[in-house]
């Protein structure tokens, strides 16, 4: 949908269809999944584990790479 709109399409045609799929990917605990939800119980366990585990130390990088990633402007 920001695409359509940042596009300047017309968002109707679409709008019912997507608001159906975004209703069909929330999960019964809240949240949503890219997946249908009974699918995707993988996926949420493997997130869930991630995020409790504590790192041991920094990274030796730290999150350059990260930053360089998401920056549009940075020079090639």
């Amino acid at each position: 949908m920001g695409t359509l709109k940042a596009l300047g399409a017309p968002l109707a045609p679409v709008a019912d269809a997507v608001t159906a799929r975004i209703a069909r990917l929330a999960c019964p605990g809240g949240g949503y999944t890219y997946r249908e939800p009974e699918d995707a119980a993988d996926a949420l366990s493997t997130a869930a584990a991630v995020a409790l585990v504590r790192p041991r130390g920094p990274h030796p990088t730290g999150c350059a790479g990260l930053r360089a990633a998401n920056c549009p402007t940075r020079a090639a």
